[in-house]
C-alpha cells in the first residue's frame, strides 16, 4: 500500500496510507463519490464556456456537448503545488494582474484564454521582470510588519 504525506501546520508531517490502488472495486459509496467528482470536474470546466454562450443556447445542445466532453474527459494527475513560498505567490499574483491588464489593453478577454495559457504569460512576465520578485518580497514584509504591529497593539490592550 501506498502512503502520501500531510504537511500540516507547526512544520507536523505525517504519512497517510492510501488504500486505493488500480483494480480495486469500489463499493457504492466509493462509486457515488468518484462519480460525482467526475460530473463536478466536467461541470467546472464547461461553466466558462457556458457564461460566455448566447442566452439562445438549447438544453439539448448543451447535453450532447456536454456528453461529448464527458465522453472525451480523464481525470488527470494533480500538478504540484506551486510554492507555499509567500513571496513567490505573491509575485505571481502580482504577475497575473499583469498578464490581464496587457489582454485587457489589447481588447481580449482574460476568461477566453486556458489557464495553462495564463500560466505561460505568468511565468514568462517573471522571467523578464525580476523586480516583481522583489516588489512581492517588499508586500509580504510591510504585511508581516503590519500584522507584527497589530497583534503587538491588540495584546498590550488585553494586557
Amino acid at each position: 500500500m501506498t502512503t502520501r504525506t500531510l504537511n500540516l501546520p507547526h512544520d507536523i508531517t505525517i504519512n497517510v496510507q492510501q488504500p486505493y490502488a488500480e483494480g480495486h472495486v469500489l463499493t457504492q459509496l466509493e462509486a457515488d463519490k468518484l462519480n460525482h467528482i467526475f460530473a463536478d470536474n466536467i461541470r467546472t470546466s464547461l461553466m466558462s464556456k457556458l457564461k460566455r454562450a448566447d442566452d439562445g443556447i438549447s438544453a439539448d445542445d448543451l447535453q450532447t456537448e456536454f456528453q461529448a466532453y464527458a465522453d472525451a474527459y480523464s481525470f488527470a494527475p494533480r500538478s504540484a503545488k506551486t510554492t507555499a513560498d509567500p513571496v513567490a505567490k505573491e509575485a505571481n499574483k502580482i504577475a497575473k494582474e499583469q498578464v490581464f491588464s496587457a489582454i485587457r489593453k489589447k481588447g481580449g478577454n482574460p476568461a477566453d484564454y486556458s489557464s495553462e495559457q495564463i500560466a505561460e504569460y505568468v511565468a514568462k512576465v517573471l522571467q523578464h521582470k525580476p523586480e516583481i520578485m522583489q516588489e512581492a518580497a517588499r508586500r509580504i514584509e510591510s504585511s508581516r510588519k503590519l500584522a507584527g504591529d497589530l497583534l503587538s497593539d491588540l495584546f498590550d490592550e488585553a494586557a
